[in-house]
């Protein structure tokens, strides 16, 4: 939108079909994963600031921690992987217990630095949906209250890519959130991460 003038509207979605690929007999992942999609338009603006900043990290040193490791060219299916359940989403390695802790602070104030302002100015920050207790440790970390953000996991599940567009609308139908076109220029910041993995952090104003 900012480099194309011939762009004014952008439908911007996060979809997640996880479960069909779940081992149901393996009671750590079906209790984790879920489905959902969730999906934002956005619009040029001429008087108004929407995405001020943004950050993305990667680190592939986790490739071989989460995966469908069954399937592709790497290791094609066989009758005897299906039958070993081996086609489905699995857990192979531990990821290490605080590595959102490590990078979600950081990732933070670096983006709202970006955007030239201070956690302080900081309306609503949402973050990936996968654990309660590291979101409860990086808002004290941040030195935010636990009122400036909002959690769906508890709902929902882990649901991806999707999870930070529902926790939002959720927000919005609580009541703690203006709707899409009632903001008045909230700052909100968005931090999320995928196993492999990457991590994403943007700032932005809500119209």
């Amino acid at each position: 939108i900012r480099t194309d003038f011939d762009i004014n509207s952008v439908l911007v979605i996060g979809a997640y079909g996880m479960t069909k690929f779940i081992d149901w007999t393996d009671h750590y992942t079906c209790t984790l994963f879920a489905d959902a999609a969730g999906a934002m338009v956005l619009q040029a603006s001429e008087d108004r600031e929407g995405f001020i900043a943004s950050k993305l990290i990667a680190d592939g040193s986790f490739h071989d921690h989460l995966g469908i490791f069954v399937g592709g060219t790497a290791e094609p299916p066989t009758v005897e992987a299906i039958q070993n359940h081996r086609h489905h989403l699995a857990f192979r390695k531990r990821f290490p217990a605080d590595i959102n802790l490590q990078h979600w602070p950081t990732m933070t104030r670096d983006c709202v630095s970006k955007a030239n302002l201070s956690i302080e100015d900081i309306d609503w920050i949402f973050f990936t949906q996968v654990n309660i207790q590291t979101i409860e440790v990086v808002m004290k970390e941040l030195g935010m209250p636990l009122e400036k953000t909002h959690n769906v996991m508890d709902k929902w599940g882990y649901t991806g890519s999707a999870c930070i567009a529902l926790a939002m609308y959720d927000a919005i139908e609580q009541g703690k959130l203006p709707p899409p076109g009632q903001g008045n220029g909230e700052h909100i910041a968005l931090c999320s991460s995928g196993g492999g993995f990457n991590m994403a952090a943007a700032v932005l104003r809500w119209w």
